[in-house]
């Protein structure tokens, strides 16, 4: 995590734990981010102080805190080794300890932990910060608004939304984009009304609607003005500028997909389960070798799609790691492997904040093909 120093003692006992669950002194030294030789003093110090024997000799409970700090290493590790030297841009990854928690707690707990993470890492470096939507965001806002009371923090920023309502906003419309971007602009800067909400501009137009209606619906979108300032139109939008993007990553379970209406019948979650990995604010990521006929729905039901578009996110995923920005920031939990690693592999995510069952998730070993 940025910001914390380790210490020398820290990492001994992390090279002991890592030696005595198999690891080899170069996956010791990648996933501690220090050389061969490093570790090899390392493991020397803990036969010294006898921590390293033929297991690692400390008590469980600071077993236990080692395993969880040592979470991110391995994690980060994993991805970077997904990602390759192509399409490296994930800087920082944070997790969540959440293991030991009351179902009843989980929510609370992860999202502080990430409020707590955001305003001490990622806001105080971003100026231009657009949010998607969902419960965790929801929740996190709420903890950025009660921790951010009586603090010092002085950073004002420019917050604004970058979808629209999803077809379900009715049944729970805090969890809309615009709905958090209020929230977190009130938090930051005292706004009370907020100029860039996008409520009644609906996330995406569904299928059933013909062409020439659908280009009627964006005409109309673009000419409410916040719709025309974030998105732009007469001009740059605010999306062209955005140093920070705050949001989630979805499955095709319906409650997670913001092209499902009540008009849905489960067809268009089938067809999506089947090409698509999931979603990133919104944004379908196509599998490959699909059919021309399944490319080419999915590229319609793309153009249906009202929000911030795939070209902004790698524009700033890449923007990001060529400069001193948060960038792409993902915040996920469990069940979002598949589309969590497609992001890294694209290139898509710059900060990762996942809790403790995403990351044994995904650092779980699969079956080879």
């Amino acid at each position: 995590m940025p910001g914390k120093k380790v210490t020398d003692i820290e990492n001994v006992h992390k090279a002991a734990l890592l030696a005595s669950r198999g690891e080899t002194p170069r996956d010791i030294a990648g996933i501690l981010r220090v050389s061969e030789p490093t570790v090899s003093r390392l493991l020397r110090d803990a036969r010294d102080k006898k921590v390293l024997t033929l297991e690692c000799n400390l008590p469980p409970s600071e077993i236990r805190a080692l395993e969880v700090s040592l979470q991110p290493e391995k994690l980060r590790k994993h991805l970077d080794h997904i990602a390759g030297t192509k399409k490296h841009r994930l800087k920082n990854v944070k997790v969540v300890d959440t293991l030991r928690l009351d179902r009843t707690m989980l929510g609370q707990v992860f999202a502080a932990e990430v409020a707590r993470y955001l305003l001490n890492y990622v806001f105080p470096k971003s100026k231009q910060l657009g949010v998607a939507w969902g419960e965790n965001l929801f929740r996190i806002s709420q903890e950025v608004h009660q921790q951010l009371k009586g603090s010092d923090f002085q950073e004002r920023l420019n917050v604004f939304p970058v979808v629209g309502d999803p077809p379900q906003v009715g049944r729970t419309p805090e969890w809309s984009a615009s709905n958090i971007a209020a929230l977190l602009d009130s938090a930051f800067n005292g706004n009370q009304v907020h100029e860039n909400s996008l409520t009644g501009v609906a996330a995406s137009v569904p299928e059933e609607y013909l062409e020439e209606e659908v280009k009627a619906i964006f005409k109309f979108f673009r000419e409410i003005a916040p719709y025309d300032e974030v998105f732009g139109g007469r001009k740059p939008g605010l999306v062209d500028r955005i140093d920070c993007f705050l949001t989630g990553v979805g499955t095709t379970a319906s409650k997670n997909n913001p092209l499902f209406g009540a008009n849905s019948k489960g067809a268009l979650q089938k067809f999506l389960k089947r090409t698509t990995f999931g979603n990133i604010g919104g944004i379908f990521l196509k599998r490959p070798n699909l059919s021309p006929k399944d490319a080419s729905r999915l590229d319609a039901l793309g153009e249906r799609w009202t929000g911030i578009q795939l070209k902004h996110v790698e524009k700033l995923a890449r923007r990001s790691s060529e400069k001193n920005q948060p960038g792409v920031v993902v915040v996920a939990n469990s069940g979002k492997r598949e589309v969590v690693e497609q992001c890294v592999r694209l290139g898509l995510i710059n900060q990762l904040i996942a809790n403790t069952t995403l990351s044994a998730e995904i650092l779980a070993p699969r079956p080879r093909r």
